[in-house]
């Protein structure tokens, strides 16, 4: 990270903690040794930064679960209370919090290592503010606003699967979340790596999925609800296309078989940042155009092999 010459300001996360010990209170002790308190918070310019730990473990061989405890909470509290209403507020930390529509249904214990159990407390604490939630440990993208004023960015991984495949098992390519900030407006893209900025979307028809059959299926990786899609089959008129869940064909080639994997525990990761359209019977080549809530353009196209 020196050789870089940028200032880094690290999360704690979950391959982070010192595990085997007695205690939760044990598990940071070579985090901190290392990098500083595994909670803390700093002003850049108009924007007030909060870099929370939500790895608990429970004290029982490896095992973690997603869960800000009281003192953590009483400490954001603390420091909120000299940050007025209104200003803009990221919040970094490694396990995601839930995402919209996760409340109205039952809680999945299995899932606990997964997601912020105690996620209610956090969001509480930021609404007073026009807060995003930082967050990584899935190696998947998930882009959701949570509800007016709170938006939670899931980001992918820089390695990909686990340093398994260069892309993540969405279908998302290895890379990072670039957020530029003028005053305390905040504006984000996805940077796959060995890629320009400009890539952002793959098109996949039949002969990559037979599940795509009569259909042309994009993965925008870094789309939220915001963004618009359309599709053009040799150079016609635009047509829309709708949001839907999918399986990355690539990823599925990747990551299928385990017993090719140093990992045995990875699979394809089905998600909702894709987006389908009818394919015309005949095309030959296929356009989709994809923009995001700040305006920018992505394209890409695909020719159809008949």
């Amino acid at each position: 990270m020196s050789a870089t010459g940028i200032e880094f300001r690290n999360a704690m996360g979950n391959h982070d903690m010192k595990l085997w010990g007695r205690s939760h209170e044990t598990s940071a002790a070579a985090f901190e040794a290392m990098y500083g308190p595994a909670y803390y918070s700093y002003n850049v310019g108009e924007v007030h930064y909060a870099v929370l730990n939500d790895n608990y473990y429970i004290g029982r061989d490896w095992y973690y679960i997603g869960y800000l405890e009281e003192r953590q909470l009483a400490w954001l509290e603390r420091d909120l209370s000299f940050v007025p209403a209104g200003t803009t507020v990221v919040v970094a930390l490694h396990i995601p919090t839930a995402f919209a529509g996760k409340d109205e249904k039952p809680f999945d214990y299995a899932q606990a290592e997964r997601s912020l159990c105690n996620h209610r407390a956090l969001h509480r604490l930021l609404e007073p503010y026009d807060a995003h939630i930082v967050s990584g440990h899935m190696h998947t993208t998930t882009n959701c606003p949570v509800r007016a004023g709170l938006y939670e960015h899931n980001v992918a991984a820089l390695s990909g699967a686990w340093w398994q495949g260069a892309i993540c098992t969405d279908g998302t390519p290895a890379g990072y979340a670039v957020f530029e900030v003028d005053g305390g407006e905040v504006s984000w893209y996805y940077k796959s790596v060995g890629h320009p900025r400009s890539f952002q979307l793959k098109i996949y028809d039949s002969k990559d999925d037979e599940a795509f059959a009569g259909r042309i299926v994009a993965n925008v990786w870094n789309c939220d609800p915001a963004w618009t899609v359309e599709m053009r089959a040799d150079g016609g008129r635009p047509v829309r296309m709708e949001r839907t869940t999918a399986v990355d064909p690539q990823a599925r080639r990747l990551y299928a078989d385990a017993s090719k994997l140093d990992h045995k525990w990875i699979t394809v990761t089905q998600s909702d940042h894709y987006y389908a359209a009818p394919l015309p019977a005949g095309t030959r080549r296929v356009e989709v155009t994809a923009r995001d809530r700040f305006g920018n353009t992505y394209r890409a196209e695909k020719r159809i092999n008949r």
